[in-house]
């Protein structure tokens, strides 16, 4: 243990039992591929979890608010591997709109990086889509019962801008808190996920290594990727300060 840390401090994390290769480089290959679906789930998160919160927010007790809520609740409760399944089923094995696995590189084929990652992403962002649209919905009915809400309106600023302006900028500071959080939970679920769709990323690199014990591999790729979190929740903490 001791020589593996005098190593680190190198930069030397060993190498894998089963590639025969340097663990540090294997690891720096693969994280792209994780990061670049992590942050298409992030970006689906953040636009369907924000806008559906605020829509629900604004229509509260409406039928818009009874629909975000229940598609909250089958949202955190479908488990993400069997939704990634399904979605194999429908769209690439019965409509045939989209491929079952594999992965192109964004720098090649955006187009054909979009089509390949679409479903991993849609499987990931999900259950986050669900939670950050609860988050959303509970933080503006808060701040739209504020007084200078109120003011806003007897003003007579139109609503857009009252919404836009007052009611989600300050409704958004605990959103950006719990960015960092999402994104480690993208990340992290990617294990399962790239197993599924057959993706060459870092989370099914460490599914393999887990299974058939390489353990250099999985000691640097999780240092590795909490690295990255750690570097994430820093940026998120200069943004939730400004």
């Amino acid at each position: 243990l001791l020589t593996w840390y005098a190593n680190l401090l190198r930069g030397d994390l060993g190498t894998s039992f089963l590639l025969g290769r340097d663990v540090l480089e294997v690891t720096i290959e693969r994280l792209p591929v994780s990061i670049s679906i992590a942050l298409y789930a992030l970006v689906l998160t953040l636009l369907v979890g924000i806008l559906s919160g605020v829509l629900a927010a604004l229509r509260q007790n409406s039928w818009v608010d009874q629909a975000v809520m229940t598609f909250a609740l089958i949202g955190v409760s479908v488990p993400n591997f069997w939704l990634g399944l399904m979605l194999i089923v429908l769209f690439a094995v019965h409509l045939g709109w989209l491929p079952s696995g594999g992965y192109v590189d964004f720098r090649d084929d955006l187009f054909g990086w979009l089509q390949a990652t679409t479903l991993p992403a849609i499987s990931l962002a999900m259950l986050q889509m669900a939670l950050l649209a609860r988050i959303t919905r509970s933080t503006m009915l808060e701040v739209l019962r504020q007084d200078y809400i109120r003011t806003a309106r007897a003003k007579g600023l139109p609503e857009h801008r009252v919404v836009g302006l007052h009611a989600l900028k300050n409704a958004m500071i605990p959103v950006v808190t719990v960015i960092g959080i999402i994104f480690s939970l993208l990340l992290s679920g990617s294990v399962v996920i790239e197993t599924i769709f057959s993706i060459p990323g870092l989370g099914s690199l460490l599914g393999s290594a887990i299974l058939r014990r390489d353990y250099p591999v999985i000691q640097g790729g999780l240092l590795l990727v909490a690295t990255t979190l750690l570097l994430l929740n820093l940026l998120v903490d200069v943004l939730y300060a400004y």
